[in-house]
């Protein structure tokens, strides 16, 4: 039976309240996760440990008092165990590394994708490897002067949907009508929010579907994670939303890019559904905070009122206590094998990178479709597979660096 409690989380002001149900049989959703508790113990054993070694200390003069080789020989062993003390001391810590922890280690703390699909042209490719390497630099400076996890991701997609290069916001695709219709979604989880009672992991999420007069779609996804009640807002019932809380709005004919009238053109000639340059993010800030956005005009030449899984929760956007997720591709397919939350749910047992590469060839074994995605642990680890012609990431590490990448694609699964 529920007791009626609610989590708060975020940043930057109040967002969704999730009821907390504290009954034996909903304890998976909110308990700590196993290696959790195995840690707890482990550092309970290590602290008595670490007494023994003071205590020896103490008692070596003594003994070396009444014998000196008896002395020596006790010293020598306790030295040994003090060793083999530190040893465990620091397998613990890197168990638990973060980049606050460990700053030396190469973790990655942000990092985005421009969309997988079609490979993009000679002439765009110079274009889009600066577009990529401004939005991640954008955010991890955000990181590096102590900002959140969340505002690093929106500032980064934000950037991406103001350049026409990217299939978001301003450069989104029309759909078979010769209108824009665009999704976007944003997770957050953050520790430091946990509740009272033991176990709970507040968890944030805002989502906006079939909006045409937001020129920053995922600026007002994280309004409807921060300002309202619900997860997610479609159509006009978003974008009156948006007025009410001082997002500014736009005609539709404003976000339409010569870019995107020039593939309406193909479209019409071929008929042929595409998509790529879907744009995402996911991050791991200083405090432990995770937070994943993915925004996207969809396919071009959709059908009017189509939703993809850049809106969808779970599907095109995910983040929890294991980690962040974003992905791109065709929608249908990553929404039926919601394929974020299984990737993250995947890290309780592998690394981000094998997590990225089962998932993906699963998608494209067992739907013939084509997607990409990206992810980011709680340990600052990265992941990112992609099974269509192209795709392309840029991530910054706790070493500052900020990279980009042309991803090869991988094989599909068998059927």
């Amino acid at each position: 039976m529920s007791t009626g409690r609610q989590i708060v989380c975020g940043h930057g002001g109040q967002i969704n309240r999730l009821p907390v149900d504290r009954s034996p049989s909903r304890r998976d959703a909110y308990s700590i996760a196993p290696e959790e508790h195995t840690m707890n113990v482990d550092k309970a054993v290590l602290t008595f440990a670490g007494f023994v070694v003071l205590l020896g200390l103490a008692l070596g003069p003594v003994l070396a008092a009444f014998d000196s080789w008896l002395g020596a020989a006790y010293l020598c062993v306790l030295a040994v165990y003090a060793v083999a003390v530190s040893v465990s001391s620091m397998t613990l810590a890197l168990r638990a590394a973060d980049a606050r922890m460990l700053p030396w280690l190469p973790l990655v703390y942000l990092a985005i994708h421009g969309g997988a699909g079609a490979m993009t042209t000679v002439s765009d490719r110079s274009a889009r490897r600066r577009a990529l390497l401004t939005a991640v630099r954008a955010g991890r400076d955000i990181l590096r002067a102590a900002g959140s996890a969340l505002d690093a991701v929106i500032e980064a997609v934000r950037m991406m949907e103001d350049d026409p290069l990217f299939n978001a916001g301003f450069g989104s695709l029309l759909n078979s009508e010769g209108g824009v219709e665009m999704d976007a979604s944003v997770m957050a989880f953050d520790k430091r929010s946990r509740g009272s009672h033991v176990g709970i992991k507040p968890i944030g999420a805002g989502a906006v579907a079939n909006v045409t007069m937001i020129r920053n779609p995922v600026v007002l996804a994280r309004a409807v994670l921060e300002t309202s009640s619900h997860v997610m807002l479609a159509g006009s019932g978003a974008e009156r939303f948006a007025r009410d809380v001082g997002i500014e709005r736009c005609s539709p004919e404003a976000l339409i890019s010569d870019r995107a009238r020039d593939r309406f053109a193909t479209f019409r000639q071929t008929s042929a559904v595409t998509s790529d340059g879907t744009v995402g993010a996911v991050a791991l800030d200083q405090t432990g905070a995770l937070a994943a956005a993915t925004s996207s005009g969809g396919l071009a030449g959709k059908m009017p009122g189509r939703i993809g899984d850049s809106a969808i929760i779970g599907a095109g956007t995910y983040a929890g206590s294991l980690g962040a997720a974003s992905a791109t591709g065709f929608g249908e397919a990553i929404i039926k094998l919601t394929l974020c939350r299984d990737a993250i749910s995947a890290l309780r047992l592998c690394h981000p990178q094998i997590a990225a590469d089962r998932v993906v060839a699963n998608l494209g074994g067992s739907t013939g479709s084509v997607a990409g995605i990206i992810i980011v642990d709680r340990r600052g680890r990265l992941g990112f597979a992609h099974n269509a012609t192209s795709m392309e990431i840029a991530y910054s590490s706790s070493s500052t660096a900020i990279r980009h990448q042309r991803l090869k694609p991988i094989r599909a699964a068998a059927r």
